[in-house]
């Protein structure tokens, strides 16, 4: 387990100075003002926090928390910080949940001189309980890896970084895929897994996975960082369809 646990609270005179810092940012992105509207502007949400927590925990279906921690540590790291900017927040901590993700994280918090900024690794645990209060900091302001690179494409001025989409369940080649702008289709992204697996004709994709998920048409595209692919005579596909069915009756009594 890596953690960086020996750097001392920050002061409140110091947060916007180690926020800016730890984002890599020219002295206007620094700015707080500047950077809150920037975000306004692009209609990222952001709130007043006393601390950041970056949950890049991996899910029981795909370790996308991981994939990004690697492929995006640098762009996480200022992420993190430009969250605390503007949050005015004095701490933040980047959770993740593998070793792979906490050396990752680690070299780019060390890269910038991070103090205020740790990174802690957790056991897995899904559905989570409170990340926040898991790494004592009750009421932080919690954002996932997509939102935090969001954020920080918006506040400062950067590229957006590829999006991840985890492609599982009944398809040939189950994987992460990465893409810029618009997401593929539910069509295009099983396709490039492999298409669905075995003689699978009859299949249907939830997105964000079971329970929970919504189901999608094959020309639509997901919301979501996970689409399930599943048979359209699996359980869950039925508890997802009823799941609507009784949205709409208790819309139409209202």
């Amino acid at each position: 387990m890596m953690s960086d646990t020996s750097s001392s609270t920050a002061s409140a005179a110091t947060v916007p100075r180690e926020a800016a810092k730890i984002a890599a940012a020219s002295e206007d992105a620094g700015d707080t003002a500047r950077a809150r509207g920037r975000l306004t502007t692009a209609g990222v949400t952001w709130r007043r926090a006393d601390a950041v927590v970056v949950d890049l925990m991996d899910g029981p279906l795909a370790a996308i928390g991981t994939r990004i921690a690697v492929g995006e540590a640098a762009r996480i790291v200022a992420g993190a910080g430009a969250a605390m900017l503007v949050a005015g927040a004095r701490r933040g901590v980047i959770a993740v949940g593998s070793d792979v993700a906490c050396r990752s994280i680690h070299e780019a918090l060390e890269a910038v001189e991070a103090r205020a900024l740790t990174v802690q690794k957790l056991a897995p645990l899904w559905p989570s309980t409170g990340i926040d209060r898991d790494v004592e900091h009750a009421g932080a302001w919690i954002l996932d890896g997509e939102a935090l690179l969001d954020l920080e494409a918006a506040a400062l001025s950067h590229p957006r970084a590829r999006r991840h989409v985890a492609v599982v369940g009944d398809v040939n080649r189950p994987d992460i895929l990465r893409f810029a702008g618009v997401a593929p289709t539910v069509m295009e992204l099983v396709a490039s897994c492999g298409g669905p697996g075995g003689e699978l004709l009859a299949w249907v994709a939830l997105d964000g996975g079971a329970p929970g998920g919504r189901l999608l048409d094959r020309d639509q595209r997901p919301a979501r960082d996970l689409i399930l692919v599943l048979p359209a005579t699996h359980a869950l596909v039925a508890q997802a369809r009823a799941s609507v069915g009784e949205w709409l009756v208790r819309a139409a009594s209202a």
